[in-house]
């Protein structure tokens, strides 16, 4: 601030320096030219004195001249033409010096005209830089009125900025301890994060056999319909004699004991399952929830410090529908097997062993009886 201060200073004292300096060049000039006017004209006047006092002489002169030859005019009558001629040039030359005398007179008038003029410049130009002083003077003053509230308001600004200054060092240590409380929790959520991840490695094992255990399971169970499909269809072949009830309730029996073994299978692989991460399989008697909550919930597990959230709502719903279809399918008989089972056979027919699926419908049943599809891995646990 006080740089530009110097140098505004510097600048405005250097312009008042070259304006006293014109001012002066101006005087000086002016009286220079004053006394160059003062000199010229008593030099004029000094000659115009010389010239009327020669011209006085020199009438004085011829005067004596004239009286002298008028004195001997009666002396010398030639003398007296002589006189005449030279009394006729030097009135000539009294003309002459008369004309030049009156144009001498002229041009000292011309030169006072001309140094009145230059006085009423000099006058002018005396009152313009007077007014020019004036108006510096002036916007010194404002200029200097600036200066301080400029200086004012400096000063302020310095003490805002300290203030804001001492703010931000205040801030800047809170950001720092905050930065290392932050750090440390990072550190611990690492930590945690590490035994996080090798905890879900070893529960991802146990998933992956779990899941090769259930897949043996349902191929057992799969070959084990399906044996049993074929040995009753030979059953009903061979025994014609057997009443519609008694086979039903054979039937039946067959596939409750099938139900009731896939049923504990199930019950122990979630039971087995939800030890690390929780899923819900849905039974195949009544399709009721069991080992957790409904699978449209939204839960999730705390295992060993590790948060496992439940299967998607999605994901629940398809293996649901996917649980029940397998079930109805294995539940009872068809209408076409009951129609079957109630006509009497015929000798061909039992020479013959007779058609398990005679429909289109029978057939995509009896391929998903005898290859069901494995389930997803998404169905058995969330990742």
């Amino acid at each position: 601030m006080d740089k530009p201060k110097k140098t505004f200073e510097f600048r405005m004292s250097k312009k008042v320096a070259e304006l006293t300096q014109v001012v002066h060049m101006l005087f000086t000039r002016n009286h220079e030219k004053e006394i160059e006017m003062e000199a010229l004209k008593d030099a004029y006047e000094h000659e115009i004195e010389l010239v009327i006092k020669d011209a006085k002489n020199k009438i004085s002169l011829l005067e004596k001249q004239i009286s002298e030859l008028l004195k001997n005019r009666q002396k010398n009558s030639e003398k007296q033409l002589d006189l005449k001629a030279m009394r006729d040039e030097y009135e000539r030359k009294v003309k002459d010096l008369e004309s030049s005398l009156h144009d001498e007179k002229t041009e000292c008038q011309n030169l006072r005209d001309l140094l009145i003029n230059a006085q009423g410049d000099i006058e002018k130009l005396r009152c313009g830089v007077s007014d020019q002083i004036v108006h510096k003077n002036e916007e010194l003053k404002r200029k200097e009125v600036e200066m301080d509230k400029l200086r004012k308001r400096s000063a302020i600004l310095e003490k805002n900025l300290k203030e804001t200054e001492r703010e931000m060092t205040l801030t800047m240590r809170e950001a720092e301890n905050n930065a290392a409380k932050l750090r440390e929790e990072i550190t611990h959520i690492h930590s945690a994060l590490d035994d996080s991840y090798q905890t879900r490695e070893s529960l991802h094992s146990r998933i992956k056999q779990l899941e090769a255990d259930l897949k043996s399971y349902k191929r057992d169970f799969s070959r084990k319909v399906t044996e049993t499909v074929a040995n009753q269809v030979g059953r009903l072949s061979k025994s014609v004699h057997y009443s519609e009830s008694e086979e039903l309730e054979k039937l039946r029996k067959e596939i409750q004991k099938y139900r009731l073994e896939l049923s504990n299978r199930d019950c122990n692989f979630n039971r087995m399952f939800t030890e690390k991460q929780p899923i819900f399989i849905d039974q195949r008697s009544n399709g009721a929830k069991t080992n957790g909550h409904h699978p449209n919930s939204a839960t999730s597990s705390h295992t060993n410090g590790v948060t496992s959230a439940s299967p998607s709502p999605q994901l629940s719903s398809a293996f649901y529908r996917r649980e029940r279809s397998f079930s109805q399918i294995i539940s009872l008989p068809s209408e076409d097997q009951k129609s079957a089972i109630q006509r009497p056979c015929s000798a061909a027919d039992l020479g013959q062993l007779p058609k398990i699926a005679a429909t289109y419908s029978d057939r995509a049943k009896i391929s998903k009886l005898v290859k069901p599809k494995p389930l997803p891995r998404e169905m058995l646990f969330s990742k």
